[in-house]
């Protein structure tokens, strides 16, 4: 799906160690876009809500470093 071609592309182009910030959506919850982004190399480091009033969290992933 969109969500694994997003993160086979962050893979590709984030350095290890390096972070992305992406927000959970409607049709995607936190835990399963963690999910995705865990099989390809990344783990979520935090997530928060940056307005008041924003149903969707944004979560901040980091790339492994051992890859």
């Amino acid at each position: 799906g969109q969500a694994a071609d997003l993160a086979r592309e962050l893979r590709r182009v984030v350095r290890a160690g390096g972070s992305a910030v992406l927000d959970a959506g409607p049709k995607l919850d936190t835990r399963t876009l963690q999910s995705i982004l865990q099989q390809f190399d990344f783990e979520a480091v935090s997530a928060h809500r940056f307005a008041p009033f924003n149903p969707r969290a944004q979560v901040c992933f980091r790339r492994s470093q051992s890859r």
